[in-house]
């Protein structure tokens, strides 16, 4: 069933709505009081009265669906800001992971928002210290989730969610994970030969539905990488997570799985060597979609 599996962070079958993020609309994976996305979360979607839909933001973190290639339904991410979820320690996950994995031995902060020029924003820069506390080096990291189509069917269901309705069915939602795909494929390429002539590392966080999907897509082969070596003809790498129920704490957890690699001539390669489609197939579409006058 097509449903938003969490709401401000917690399992969406858990209906508290108590629970401080979800009574004051906060994001509880960015720094403590942080409102959830006010641009992208809140909706002006208005019902047959002309009143709005939810006075609020959604606070819709993944929803439930069944992607591309997959038997089952799944919370798939769908706000780049779950990515920072924290582990007992109250570190981001993804940055210790590729912390210990890029930079084991080094002094890092992760520095939001950068600006590239040409090559637009960068989600994040790695700025790297000596001892000193000089910045003497950098890399690369962006956040990917997966984008919806049909929003109101995602308002609709938080509505009901905050109404005490049952929301465990069919809402009338979609992803638009192509979509998603060609947009950051091309970034990937673009800021991917900006970086190789750097001799940095462009590192990319994803969920393992949106990777499995992106390499079936472009026949795109992605090196399983267990150390890192600077030297690599790969310096694309994307960080895999995933989404587990805790069931204790009513929530999903995000679990880190494999570090991959590719680099922008490969995913290049991947786009303009993918299989023709015959003409006469072409055809039969157009005529099925033709409207005589």
């Amino acid at each position: 069933m097509k449903f938003v599996s969490e709401i401000f962070g917690f399992n969406s079958n858990f209906q508290d709505l108590n629970i401080n993020e979800r009574k004051n609309y906060l994001c509880p994976f960015q720094e403590k009081g942080t409102s959830c996305d006010p641009v992208n979360k809140k909706s002006n979607l208005i019902d047959n009265d002309g009143n709005k839909l939810l006075n609020h933001q959604t606070g819709a973190c993944s929803c439930n669906y069944k992607s591309l290639g997959n038997n089952s339904f799944k919370p798939v991410i769908i706000c780049p800001f779950r990515f920072l979820e924290k582990d007992q320690n109250k570190e981001t996950k993804v940055f210790k992971k590729i912390k210990d994995f890029f930079y084991k031995n080094d002094e890092i902060a992760f520095v939001k928002e950068v600006g590239l020029g040409p090559y637009g924003q960068a989600d994040y820069m790695i700025a790297k210290f000596d001892k000193k506390k000089n910045i003497i080096d950098f890399g690369h990291c962006e956040f990917q989730a997966d984008a919806t189509t049909g929003t109101r069917g995602i308002v609709e269901c938080v509505k009901d969610f905050y109404n005490k309705k049952d929301i465990n069915k069919n809402y009338s939602f979609g992803l638009n994970t192509k979509a998603t795909i060609k947009g950051f494929s091309l970034q990937m390429i673009d800021k991917g030969y900006l970086f190789q002539k750097l001799k940095k590392p462009s590192i990319w966080v994803m969920q393992d539905n949106l990777i499995q999907i992106f390499s079936k897509i472009y026949n795109l082969q992605l090196n399983e990488e267990k150390n890192f070596n600077i030297k690599s003809k790969n310096n694309i790498f994307i960080l895999e997570t995933k989404l587990k129920e805790n069931k204790k704490d009513k929530k999903f957890d995000l679990n880190l799985g494999r570090i991959l690699s590719t680099n922008p001539k490969k995913i290049q390669n991947a786009l303009s060597n993918k299989e023709t489609i015959p003409e006469k197939k072409i055809l039969e579409s157009i005529k099925s979609r033709y409207k005589h006058r």
